[in-house]
């Protein structure tokens, strides 16, 4: 449509069983190993954290570090299911890409530039193109998977309870900023960490169950639905009374398709300056279910949550846009759509 989270991991505990050859970031290395082209593809975004513990890179005062970046796009490595990989990292965006990895029941994508290291795990499907931010929060969450040994059906019925993230992840951070701190002893905490996790809580209480409770396959309808439009002062300009239709796929948790915005009509909201009216919209939709709760974003514009029974669905929609308010919004339950 018109149309964050700590700072990437490192991976020390453990970090020397996992030390693979693997290609530079950016365009292989004489270590890399050739495998054929697929189709599948992971990609995402990369937050690099500040670092002065010993031992791990050189001292690194500031999250995102343009230096830091630039050593991983040339000099780093990465490998996924233990095979090792060429990456592109553009270090502007800090929008990493790995292509050509065959079809899997799940992935384990791993970074690294000397000691630190960050991870992402994850259930694979039917999709070819994967996205998947790295960063603190991904890897305390891929250590979890892998110390409790979850499937790959269980990576993507399953989630971890964010408390048990956050805690692992703040100790993280502050181990990173801790200059008195070396590399021994964050490896020899981490896998305390981890070891006191599993000793004193089951996977039943640090997990809840996400399994879909509906399938969302098939043509929805709605009619009459009213948003609103957004000026560049994040005011309501437009109020669009508009019809929704959305084709969806669903496999497990994962939803696909495409959704279509047809706009009836639209009223100037009295009072407002600089808005525009709302256009007809055909945005792609890549989104979760978790029970009955659906929910995908648009762009970087806007977020779409709904809550699901057999044969219908109820939602909002919500402007993530904050410097331009290009996105949309609604009031709850405004959108309610029927299947066909």
């Amino acid at each position: 449509m018109k149309q964050n989270s700590h700072g990437w991991v490192l991976v020390w505990g453990l970090l020397a069983l996992f030390a693979v050859g693997c290609g530079g970031g950016g365009g292989g290395g004489d270590g890399a190993v050739t495998l054929p082209a697929t189709n599948t593809t992971i990609a995402g975004q990369v937050t690099v954290p500040s670092v002065t513990a010993t031992g791990i890179v050189s001292s690194i005062a500031e999250t995102n570090d343009a230096a830091l970046l630039e050593k991983l796009a040339t000099g780093g490595t990465c490998t996924v299911n233990g095979q090792s990989y060429a990456f592109s990292l553009a270090t502007a965006t800090r929008y990493y890409q790995v292509t050509d990895v065959p079809p899997a029941g799940s992935y384990d994508v791993r970074l690294k530039y000397q000691n630190l290291e960050l991870r992402t795990t994850f259930a694979g499907g039917s999709s070819f193109n994967y996205s998947k931010n790295i960063n603190i929060d991904s890897t305390v969450k891929a250590w979890i998977i892998e110390k409790y040994a979850f499937t790959p059906a269980q990576m993507s019925s399953w989630e971890i309870d964010q408390t048990y993230v956050d805690g692992l992840a703040q100790k993280f951070q502050t181990w990173l900023q801790t200059p008195t701190i070396d590399f021994t002893k964050f490896q020899s905490d981490w896998a305390g960490e981890l070891a006191s996790l599993t000793a004193n809580v089951p996977v039943g209480s640090l997990t809840s169950d996400l399994t879909p409770a509906v399938d969302l396959t098939g043509k929805w309808k709605g009619t009459n639905c009213i948003f609103y439009n957004l000026n560049l002062y994040g005011e309501r300009a437009y109020k669009v009374t508009a019809d929704v239709t959305m084709d969806l796929k669903q496999n497990g948790r994962s939803v696909t398709g495409v959704m279509d915005i047809y706009p009836r009509s639209q009223e100037r909201l009295p009072g407002i300056d600089l808005g525009v009216p709302e256009p007809e919209h055909h945005s792609s939709i890549d989104g979760t279910i978790s029970s009955t709760r659906f929910s995908f974003t648009v762009g970087k514009g806007e977020k779409w949550e709904f809550q699901c029974l057999s044969r219908s669905m109820r939602g909002k929609v919500s402007n993530l846009d904050l410097n331009y308010f290009l996105g949309v919004e609604s009031e709850e339950g405004a959108f309610l759509l029927i299947m066909e």
